[in-house]
């Protein structure tokens, strides 16, 4: 094993001399020892896993506590060492890494049902993530999974990339990490539709035989062009992946790879430069372009100007399709791409590239982090913080501060608002749920029913058969869903008519005094409990409350609401827990 961490430790010299050589080795070790004995499916040792995740993410050039983070994020789970022990040995920055990769584990991604669901479930993985970078191991870590998959059964094995296709590929997307992005589609498209994939695969061998010689006769061609017009820069010739092959052909209605244009592209990278006043100068990208439709005849429509219109996730190029480059058949459709350096990183690795790893040479943001910025405020459309360092800071994101997302014990996700409760929780799981919970457990531990429920917590809601939903309820409960489920069971008794009006005696429950109010009377109609309209209330005789004075509602056990004057000492010395809000509209 040690030669293969030595080759981890060579490939990030070649990116960073910040990371410490030393503790990467000590955290290595101890990841060794933990896992000694611990072996995958294949045969292999865990910690060929871990090395091979950590490899993965040094090709994105990540810093010292993600390579860390990463040797180490089984220990928790399949060690006798707790991330509490992680923390004492490394830090709590990198257990904080390890902990939450652990939490956003918990999360089943099972197929689901819908396209909402889908984008719920990709969001609960950025929320409970927090730190990009627990991203970033955790699609490395689906990545290595990815490569080997043959020790699964086909069953798992097509789970298992489904799963990756509608949940960490659209990820991987949206962080604009394409080198990531493009390597999960093949990986999982080879085992979820196995015919068309080596299909293409065939096609893609075929042609490129065919190919190869004109690719390097036109790279040829473009490199001299280049010189010619005095720009430095690098030219490369690629086939698109499998995966948006079959996604093109399938968009045409075609099954040969011979029947679209676009099969492959070159990329020309020029040399960033700097401007005067610190940005980036790119006014060689379109002095080349316009080069290049001077020499060769561009196709009507196929100009994309991605450099001065980026890409919601800050994707940054030039692209265009000329006709008469290619050197046996003029007629055929070459598609160009023109980028800066800077731009192709930023293409490759996406926020990556510098978000998190770059030794930074200031800490204002850049142009293309503010792309990024707006891009992730995008995801649930909030543009009210205009301050950048607020966003960036510790590379957090609090951009779902309106919604959490919490778990069943079966791993499903839910969708909530903020300062939502476990009543919230139950009843958007099923009604039943809600109206016979009677006790809820969060990690083992009981908590109140009106407990505000926090990111990643798994919810367990204990019911009983006899129990019944509760008008206190209303006082705390946030979603529109559960008031209604609450509010609907009371609805029979509200409509039926008050049998005090039938019987106007006075009543004694737990020595207080009741006045029966009729439902037409004005004290009635104008009176709110929980927030709701028309709920069946008494007021008490004992402080005969009025407009002019505040009031408070007691629930008693009939789950009626009887309304004293908050300053009623009566009130004031029974049961809060019974309390619910009340006032006058």
């Amino acid at each position: 094993m040690q030669k293969e961490f030595t080759s981890l430790l060579n490939r990030v010299k070649l990116y960073s001399k910040n990371i410490s050589q030393k503790k990467l080795q000590i955290v290595y070790e101890f990841a060794f020892t933990a896992h000694e004995n611990d072996k995958r499916l294949s045969g292999e040792g865990v910690i060929v896993h871990l090395l091979e995740t950590a490899k993965i993410l040094s090709t994105l050039k990540v810093d010292e506590d993600t390579l860390c983070a990463a040797l180490l994020h089984e220990i928790p789970q399949y060690t006798k060492y707790t991330v509490q022990d992680i923390e004492k040995k490394f830090g709590r920055n990198i257990a904080l890494l390890v902990s939450a990769f652990e939490k956003i584990g918990a999360v089943k991604a099972v197929r689901a049902k819908d396209e909402l669901e889908l984008d719920t479930l990709r969001k609960m993985f950025l929320v409970m993530a927090k730190d990009l970078r627990v991203v970033l191991i955790k699609l490395a870590d689906r990545l290595h999974n990815l490569q080997t998959l043959t020790y699964l059964s086909p069953a798992k094995q097509k789970k298992i990339a489904r799963e990756t296709m509608d949940i960490f590929v659209p990820i991987a997307s949206r962080l604009g990490v394409y080198s990531l992005r493009s390597t999960l589609e093949d990986l999982c498209f080879k085992y979820i539709n196995e015919r068309e994939y080596k299909n293409i695969q065939d096609q893609l061998k075929t042609l490129g035989k065919k190919r190869k010689h004109t690719i390097d006769e036109m790279t040829k061609i473009v490199e001299e062009f280049l010189k010619q017009q005095g720009l430095e820069g690098t030219v490369s010739g690629r086939f698109k992946n499998t995966f948006s092959i079959y996604k093109k052909l399938k968009t045409k209605g075609k099954t040969s790879i011979d029947d679209i244009q676009d099969i492959f592209a070159l990329r020309i990278i020029l040399k960033s430069k700097i401007g005067e006043h610190g940005t980036e100068d790119i006014s060689d990208l379109y002095k080349l372009i316009g080069h290049i439709h001077n020499k060769w005849k561009p196709l009507p429509g196929r100009f994309k100007d991605y450099v001065g219109f980026p890409k919601p996730n800050g994707y940054k190029s030039l692209h265009t399709t000329i006709i008469g480059l290619a050197p046996h058949s003029y007629k055929e459709p070459v598609e160009i791409q023109i980028r800066s350096e800077n731009m192709h990183e930023e293409a490759e690795y996406g926020i990556a590239s510098h978000w998190l790893y770059k030794e930074s040479k200031g800490s204002s943001a850049t142009a293309k982090q503010h792309a990024q910025i707006e891009w992730l405020k995008s995801l649930e459309n909030l543009s009210n913080s205009s301050d950048d360092d607020e966003v960036m800071h510790n590379l957090k994101f609090d951009l779902f501060q309106d919604r959490i997302f919490v778990l069943t014990p079966k791993g499903e996700v839910k969708d909530l608002p903020k300062g939502a409760t476990p009543i919230d929780f139950a009843y958007s799981v099923h009604s039943d749920l809600g109206d016979k919970c009677v006790m809820v457990k969060i990690s083992g531990c009981i908590v109140p029913l009106n407990y505000q429920l926090r990111n990643g917590e798994v919810i367990e809601i204990i019911t009983r058969q006899d129990s019944s939903p509760k008008l206190e309820w209303l006082s705390f409960v946030k979603t529109q869903n559960a008031r209604y489920k609450i509010k609907n069971h009371f609805k029979d008794f509200i409509d039926k008519p008050d049998e005090n009006e039938k019987k106007p005696e006075r009543k004694i429950v737990r020595q207080q005094r009741f006045v029966p109010v009729k439902k037409t009377s004005e004290l009635y109609k104008k009176v709110i409990v929980g927030g709701e309209k028309n709920l069946p209330v008494k007021f008490a005789r004992c402080c005969a409350p009025s407009f002019k004075h505040k009031i408070g509602g007691y629930v008693t056990r009939g789950s009626s609401v009887t309304i004293h004057k908050k300053d009623c000492k009566l009130f004031k010395n029974s049961d809060v827990k019974r309390h619910i809000s009340a006032d006058w509209y």
